[in-house]
């Protein structure tokens, strides 16, 4: 029996530094359109120029691109790294100019168009950058903001991976609700698939809803542990630094010239005190990350399995809110203590080398594990939102 589908158009814009990540959003999107084939009566179309534009004349390339991209497509990602991209005859760029085209449709008719920016914060050799680039990246970043606009940073392929996953969920959810209050959305039936069972190949077993917020949460439980000892090893350290500082201070606020020995050993136990904390972090910093990418994805991948929305999974969408909101809770105040003390070995005094050294690694640690704890902050907010937004679609649905 046919099925009615809607087909929302999702166009990338992007120069052609960022290769892997218009790759890894069209894995997404088939995963997506997998998941959501038999349930939710929507596909997503991602349109790139490399499938959807063939050779052609214009005023420059860009023109030809334009003349024969849809203008009607419904959801926008722009992506950026280190290139601007090259000038067209209308616009500083390429993509420049893509999303100027995409942001007058969204102000004609905001409820036409999503538009979602993402800029990667990854670092790459001084040699590969160019100046005049990163300052039209600037300029433009700027201007998104000047817009109304809130951009995305990413410092992954994985991060990107699970970010972009979450925003489409919810963009789908926005076009769903959308469609159901204007009643244009078809109820998907299908046919059952006859298969013959001599000639079936063996099927990976996928995870279920439940599988993945149990995964989920177990590896919040992690990251939140991990977090907490870090947390605490930060703050230890930074009372054992408080005591140092005395030490030093009382030096040099002394009317007797310093004792050079004891000046000495402040430093070189201030620099033992930092050297072991920077090799803990070594160790923390990784099961951080790799706990929390996995809690992401498996948030991200439940999170389509309630695209239906008609299944009232609430119960245990809320014990996942939970988690995530205790762990925003924590990582807030995490965040404080990790940015009082790289204020507080910064300040110390520059007493001997040996010190000197320790501290320069030591903030290296601590803007790498403000880095972690920065990004993780972004993508729980984005979870933490769109589970609020599911259960209060349930409770929408409850009502008389």
């Amino acid at each position: 029996m046919p099925k009615t589908e809607t087909i929302l158009q999702v166009f990338v814009a992007s120069p052609s530094d960022v290769a892997e990540e218009r790759d890894v959003l069209e894995e997404i999107i088939r995963e997506l359109n997998i998941t959501w084939a038999n349930t939710l009566g929507i596909r997503l179309d991602l349109v790139r120029w490399e499938t959807h534009v063939s050779p052609g004349f214009g005023d420059d390339a860009q023109d030809v691109i334009n003349a024969q991209i849809p203008v009607s497509y419904d959801i926008f990602i722009g992506i950026m790294w280190t290139r601007f991209g090259t000038p067209t005859q209308r616009a500083g760029s390429g993509t420049a100019e893509e999303f100027s085209r995409a942001y007058d449709r969204h102000t004609e008719d905001p409820n036409s168009l999503e538009i979602m920016f993402y800029f990667k914060n990854v670092p790459v050799s001084p040699t590969d950058l160019d100046p005049d680039q990163l300052r039209a990246i600037s300029d433009f970043r700027s201007r998104l903001g000047d817009l109304g606009g809130l951009y995305f940073q990413f410092n992954s392929i994985d991060e990107f991976r699970n970010s972009t996953r979450l925003h489409l969920s919810r963009a789908v959810q926005k076009w769903t609700k959308r469609l159901e209050e204007d009643g244009t959305k078809q109820p998907v039936t299908t046919q059952p698939e006859i298969v013959d069972a001599d000639k079936a190949e063996p099927v990976e077993e996928e995870e279920g809803f439940l599988d993945l917020i149990e995964s989920a949460n177990d590896s919040m439980s992690k990251v939140t542990e991990v977090l907490t000892r870090m947390t605490e090893a930060t703050h230890e350290l930074g009372e054992k630094f408080q005591a140092r500082a005395k030490e030093a201070n009382k030096l040099s606020d002394s009317d007797a010239s310093p004792n050079l020995k004891v000046a000495k050993r402040i430093a070189t136990n201030a620099a033992h005190d930092l050297e072991d904390f920077v090799k803990r972090m070594d160790v923390e910093i990784p099961l951080y990350s790799d706990s929390f990418t996995t809690a992401m994805d498996s948030f991200g991948r439940a999170a389509t399995l309630t695209s239906d929305f008609g299944i009232d999974n609430s119960d245990d969408l809320q014990d996942a809110l939970n988690n995530i909101t205790g762990f925003r809770s924590a990582m807030t105040e995490s965040h404080g203590q990790i940015q009082d003390f790289r204020k507080l070995i910064e300040d110390f005094p520059r007493m001997a080398t040996v010190f000197n050294r320790a501290r320069r690694n030591a903030i290296t640690t601590l803007d790498k594990l403000l880095d972690e704890v920065n990004g993780s902050n972004r993508q729980a907010n984005d979870v933490e939102s769109l589970l609020s937004e599911l259960i209060d679609q349930y409770k929408t649905n409850d009502e008389p």
